[in-house]
């Protein structure tokens, strides 16, 4: 299921969060995840704007959050995101299908 989130060019130090499902809509279990990440590409750009570990909140529920930092979304346009997990036994599994719609703030042009 896709992910629509609107923020404000600029803002940092905020947390976004995300509750990972699998194809049946169930928590997925984050135990024994190594590594994740939340990475975020500009449509259009050949490599991604920034990308920075995230922290898991609940393990068995697959609560997890991005604490978006200075400079992540410095312009204002769409980005496509996605987390990245990998565990311990070396899987890999992406969850992807995240739009960010980065607004400009005040005051804007009329």
């Amino acid at each position: 299921m896709r992910t629509i989130i609107d923020i404000t060019k600029d803002d940092k130090g905020y947390d976004l969060f995300f509750s990972l499902t699998d194809y049946n809509g169930e928590a997925v279990n984050l135990n024994g995840v190594s590594s994740i990440l939340f990475k975020a590409q500009v449509p259009g750009e050949s490599e991604l704007k920034f990308s920075g570990e995230m922290n898991i909140i609940d393990s068995p529920g697959g609560e997890v959050k991005y604490t978006v930092q200075e400079g992540d979304f410095d312009e204002a346009g769409k980005y496509y995101a996605e987390i990245e997990a990998t565990f311990e036994d070396g899987q890999l599994v992406t969850y992807g299908d995240i739009v960010i719609n980065c607004k400009s703030d005040l005051p804007k042009a009329v």
